[in-house]
């Protein structure tokens, strides 16, 4: 299988779905979730889920993280929100299942101002470290 931003993200979100209903697995979606706003620099507790697949190419050699890391990063941090609160995974390869259909599924519940809120923070945050990291 080829090593593409797509590919690594889909082996880490299999084995994180894999893991939801474990104590550690909560744990590792937690700490996704708290991470949304944060440089992956201060996100220590959850390097070794982000980086576990990562191929060496897609590693940094500067210290600046890539954009396949800040791509994988925000992926994960986006399939941990999606995935609070649910019982069953939320990974799913099929293609009329999509993030918008995802969050207006978020919204429709009873409390959504915690969704709304790290949403926002994400995006926010993801478009003023970086304009590009959302369209890539």
């Amino acid at each position: 299988m080829t090593d593409t931003v797509f590919n690594v993200t889909g082996r880490i979100i299999m084995r994180l779905a894999n893991t939801t209903q474990t104590s550690s697995g909560k744990a590792t979606l937690a700490r996704l979730r708290q991470s949304i706003g944060k440089n992956i620099a201060q996100t220590v507790e959850v390097w070794p889920e982000v980086f576990s697949e990562l191929p060496e190419s897609f590693l940094s050699r500067t210290g600046e993280p890539t954009r396949e890391e800040k791509a994988i990063f925000s992926s994960l941090q986006f399939y941990a929100l999606h995935q609070q609160a649910k019982s069953e995974s939320v990974n799913s390869l099929n293609k009329t299942d999509n993030i918008g259909q995802s969050l207006k599924s978020l919204r429709s519940k009873d409390d959504s101002k915690a969704i709304d809120r790290r949403f926002n923070v994400l995006c926010h945050f993801r478009n003023k470290k970086d304009n590009t990291a959302l369209d890539q």
